[in-house]
C-alpha cells in the first residue's frame, strides 16, 4: 500500500460508525508493506501501523525535516516493548543525504539504548535499511 501523506492537523471527532467500519476492515488487511511519502509526526505512522497489524516493511520517503534517530526511536521503543506492531522486521527511511555519520548515530542509539538485539543496518544509494529479527 502506498500512501502519499498522512495528516493530523484537522482532527475531528469520530462517529461509532466511522470507528466500527474502520475496525471491520482491519480485521481483513492482509497489507505486509507499506510506504508513506511524507510524514509530519510519528503519530500518523502509528495509526497506519495500528489499522494494518500485518505489516512487516515500512518505508518513508520524506520524513518532513525530522532526524532519522528521533523518528526510529520512538517506534523502536515500541517494538521493544511488543506492546505493538509485533509483525514489522525492516524500515526503510528514504534521505537527501546519506553519510556514514548518520549510520553510526543510529546504531549508536540503537545499541546505546538496548532497542533491538539482532538487527543490520545498510545503505542503499539514499536509502537507509533498518532490519531485525
Amino acid at each position: 500500500m502506498k500512501l502519499s501523506k498522512i495528516s493530523f492537523s484537522n482532527p475531528r471527532q469520530v462517529t461509532l460508525n466511522e470507528l466500527i467500519d474502520v475496525f471491520c476492515s482491519t480485521i481483513h488487511t492482509k497489507i505486509t508493506k507499506v510506504c508513506l511519502e511524507k510524514v509530519r509526526q510519528i503519530e500518523g505512522v502509528y495509526f497506519i501501523l495500528s489499522l494494518c497489524p500485518l505489516i512487516k516493511q515500512l518505508q518513508i520517503n520524506n520524513l518532513s525535516m525530522m532526524d532519522v534517530q528521533f523518528f526510529l526511536r520512538p517506534l523502536l521503543i515500541q517494538i521493544k516493548n511488543r506492546t505493538k506492531f509485533q509483525n514489522l522486521r525492516l524500515v526503510c527511511i528514504r534521505l537527501r543525504t546519506v553519510d556514514d555519520k548518520i549510520i553510526f548515530k543510529l546504531k549508536q542509539t540503537i545499541q546505546d539504548q538496548n532497542l533491538l538485539v539482532d538487527f543490520t543496518i545498510k545503505t542503499v544509494e539514499d536509502k537507509i535499511y533498518v532490519q531485525w529479527k
